[in-house]
């Protein structure tokens, strides 16, 4: 009862082949605001250094908060994003592939006023290499499969396995 998904696609693998187009969208969200927070809290510093232009401390300590928060900002989803990155790319490498099955699938369909996107909701059950079962459901947005049957409960999937805590199906 086995057989390749309709919805298995190894071209929409964001880790392989030009997965590194999003890296120029991460540096340009974060990358100019990170220099925005070092140079105003740089400023902050350079007029510490030079004490006899500062008469209040107050705007002082406001510019070097401000420097601060922003550099606070856009440093932790930045580094989300590449720890996310990270394991996706350790998970195309190192992981391994393992056996799941189809406990329920559905169709959901979303209409905005001009557009309409087609959900598959995918609940899959697997057991680990450690012994450990899982019980989890994936969302995907498939346009291409609105006129496709879906496949049956009990098909068996692939799913890339790197421990009980990154894993994806594939």
């Amino acid at each position: 009862m086995s057989r390749k998904l309709p919805f298995t696609v190894g071209a929409q693998n964001p880790y392989r082949e030009g997965g590194l187009y999003g890296c120029a969208i991460v540096l340009a969200m974060f990358g100019l605001p990170f220099i925005v927070g070092i140079v105003i809290l740089l400023c902050g510093i350079l007029t510490v250094a030079i004490d006899h232009i500062v008469y209040s401390y107050i705007p002082l300590i406001i510019v070097i908060l401000i420097g601060t928060i922003i550099l606070v900002c856009c440093t932790i989803p930045f580094v989300i994003l590449v720890r996310k990155y990270r394991l996706g790319i350790q998970l195309e490498r190192e992981g391994q592939v393992i056996a799941g099955y189809i406990v329920s699938i559905e169709r959901e369909l979303q209409r905005d006023e001009d557009l309409q996107s087609h959900w598959i909701i995918l609940y899959y059950d697997f057991q680990s290499p450690t012994g450990k079962s899982f019980q989890k459901k994936v969302r995907v947005l498939r346009d291409d499969l609105i006129d496709k049957p879906l496949p049956e409960i009990g098909t068996t999937i692939s799913i890339k396995y790197l421990n009980d805590e990154v894993y994806r199906v594939i």
